[in-house]
């Protein structure tokens, strides 16, 4: 049995629809899974390299919610902490799923994330809780065409949150500016951190977001 990283056939995934991004994004997820199953992968006779890292969003336009929303509901978690607070986490060993969701994650709530892999299985995990969380999970569950029930059920409670009377409110969302998009393009990293007054993380992200999606993002 052998996997490929063939480009997408669009007589089968026209990933701009809506339904087709969803399941692409829930079936990479799926691929993701198995392949991390290094011990049942050797008694099955199949593959066991680490090829979850090159994995990675399609090239071609398609409906960003819904992709993501396909793997959150194949690979991720949804629903509230043992204190009550609202969250979402993924887990994944590609880079590239990693930095599209720190780069989605960045663009719907402000809010920075790290694609930094933990140091003892060399994966990512990326969470994100609270106020941060709501706005995710309105993002991607409100208008879902499709989605895991039990997922949506738990997406749409933590939608619902709302923040207990007396809990300090965040910091606003800081959007970013086309002159900044500018500095980002053209500066270093450490140089445009430095200039605009951001992280280095969140600078990164945005000219990872700059250099693959659509200008108006």
């Amino acid at each position: 049995m052998e996997f490929t990283s063939e480009p997408v056939n669009k007589a089968l995934f026209d990933l701009a629809d809506p339904d087709s991004a969803y399941v692409f994004g829930f079936l990479q997820a799926l691929y993701m899974c198995m392949l991390e199953g290094r011990t049942r992968l050797l008694e099955l006779g199949l593959p066991v390299g680490r090829k979850s890292a090159i994995i990675a969003p399609p090239a071609e336009p398609f409906s960003h919610s819904d992709y993501l929303r396909g793997i959150i509901d194949a690979d991720g978690s949804v629903g509230f902490t043992a204190r009550g607070w609202p969250f979402i986490s993924l887990v994944t060993a590609s880079p590239a799923i990693a930095a599209f969701t720190c780069a989605e994650i960045l663009r719907v709530t402000g809010i920075v994330r790290t694609t930094r892999p933990n140091a003892r299985d060399r994966v990512m995990n990326i969470i994100i809780a609270r106020d941060p969380a709501v706005e995710f999970a309105r993002w991607l569950y409100g208008d879902a065409c499709i989605a895991m029930e039990r997922k949506r059920e738990a997406a749409l409670a933590v939608a619902g949150w709302e923040r207990p009377a007396g809990m300090r409110a965040r910091s606003s969302h800081r959007r970013w500016t086309p002159d900044e998009d500018v500095i980002v393009l053209r500066m270093s990293v450490k140089d445009a951190a430095r200039a605009l007054g951001r992280t280095k993380q969140s600078v990164n992200t945005r000219r990872w977001r700059l250099n693959t999606q659509p200008p108006d993002c």
